[in-house]
């Protein structure tokens, strides 16, 4: 299910009490995608394309525990669509592991 918008996002999160959160997705503006890019130095930024991602990163600060915001910039048919999903972090020798085992 993706959520509406940001601020939607945001309330979900609050009503759940920030329990069960993580894979919340909502659809966010070019604007909004911008503006958390730049607003703290970006945590896990890749700018390669993977798949139909061109660009992903995390906000370098965490909602609860290792649970953080992911935006992800995808390459559509009818041009770009932005999104924001509560992800668990991984660092990179968990990711490392996942990959190689």
């Amino acid at each position: 299910m993706i959520i509406k918008n940001m601020e939607s996002l945001r309330k979900e999160i609050d009503k759940r009490d920030y329990r069960n959160i993580e894979g919340l997705k909502c659809e966010i503006s070019f604007k909004e995608f911008d503006y958390f890019l730049n607003v703290l130095y970006p945590l896990n930024w890749i700018t390669e394309k993977k798949g139909n991602v061109d660009q992903s990163f995390l906000l370098n600060e965490c909602l609860t525990e290792n649970l953080y915001y992911k935006f992800s910039e995808i390459k559509t048919e009818k041009g770009f669509k932005y999104y924001c999903e509560v992800v668990r972090y991984k660092s990179f020798l968990e990711v490392e592991k996942e990959i190689y085992g």
